[in-house]
């Protein structure tokens, strides 16, 4: 299969760079709260003014040096700048030690950015803060920040950045915690723009792959009377693939009647031949005896096509 048709490998390739320009995304004056000098000095980052650790050459042992500046509430992430370390490099300092700090190092962090905490999520490296607490940091501390999306679920889903910390926080925050639940209804009344969107599609293709398929029956109900349109978009077949593979038969069936009224158009579709290719692979013996079906007497003009071969 094309790399088109697959299901989350596209975003990570588009979008997991920390090389990406400040200029993506500027804030206003009232975009973070100022981080103070013990965000640092917790994580063991030297804030001497010449290179990491090491003092200038004019200045003596005893020499004091200057601490870091805070993050001016009248500028970016991108206005920062120790000892010329660009905000990538710092983020990803921040990233690195949060992997391999103890549970109270993490605390004095946390307890730094949760105010900042929706800002962090829309930000070009923020964002890779707020993913790493849902990857290593405790329950409590990924509640916590649940607790700063909730209300925001579609904005971040539709943001560049904020949509991989909705995909984190739906892959490492238990299933069972009321909050998931509540999260992904945020979504009810908007399935069918967020699968349409380049970063929505992502987290709806999440919420499918880790949350109990019983709470998704909103989005198979989206998608009645849809599936044809969605199977030949270019971001739309990747959520019915992921739909054919995780939600309930009963979920499934309804999908595939609409597929199976449209399989002759589908293969022959840039996009709707991965759906097809995906029935033939994964799909249920008498839904693949009804695609043989349908392409019978066809298969050598469709060899010649260019998607249906």
């Amino acid at each position: 299969m094309s790399p088109v048709a697959n299901s989350t490998t596209g975003s990570g390739s588009r979008r997991d760079s920390l090389t990406g320009s400040s200029d993506l995304y500027k804030r206003t004056s009232s975009s973070l709260t100022p981080i103070g000098h013990s965000f640092y000095n917790g994580l063991g980052f030297s804030s001497s003014p010449g290179p990491v650790g090491m003092p200038l050459p004019s200045q003596g042992p005893g020499h004091s040096q200057t601490p870091p500046p805070s993050l001016s509430s009248h500028g970016s992430s991108s206005s920062l700048n120790l000892a010329g370390i660009t905000p990538g490099l710092l983020f990803r300092f921040i990233q690195l030690k949060l992997e391999r700090a103890t549970p109270a190092e993490r605390q004095l962090v946390f307890n730094e950015i949760l105010q900042a905490a929706y800002q962090l999520m829309v930000d070009v490296f923020g964002n890779y803060v707020i993913q790493k607490f849902f990857e290593f940091g405790s329950l409590e501390q990924k509640l916590a920040l649940a607790e700063r999306i909730r209300g925001h679920v579609l904005s971040l889903a539709l943001q560049m950045y904020g949509c991989r910390v909705i995909q984190k926080a739906l892959e490492f925050i238990p299933p069972d915690q009321q909050v998931i639940n509540e999260m992904v209804r945020e979504l009810d009344g908007h399935v069918l723009k967020c699968v349409k969107d380049q970063n929505g599609n992502h987290v709806v293709q999440k919420c499918i792959e880790c949350v109990q398929p019983q709470s998704l029956q909103f989005i198979i109900d989206a998608f009645k009377g849809q599936v044809f349109a969605l199977s030949t978009h270019p971001y739309g077949c990747r959520v019915i693939q992921r739909i054919l593979e995780h939600c309930l038969p009963e979920q499934t069936l309804p999908i595939l009647e609409e597929l199976h009224q449209h399989t002759e158009q589908l293969v022959q579709d840039q996009y709707g031949n991965y759906v097809i290719q995906h029935v033939l692979e994964h799909g249920r013996p008498e839904d693949k005896s009804k695609i043989v079906a349908e392409i019978r007497g066809n298969v050598l003009v469709l060899s010649q096509h260019k998607f249906a071969r």
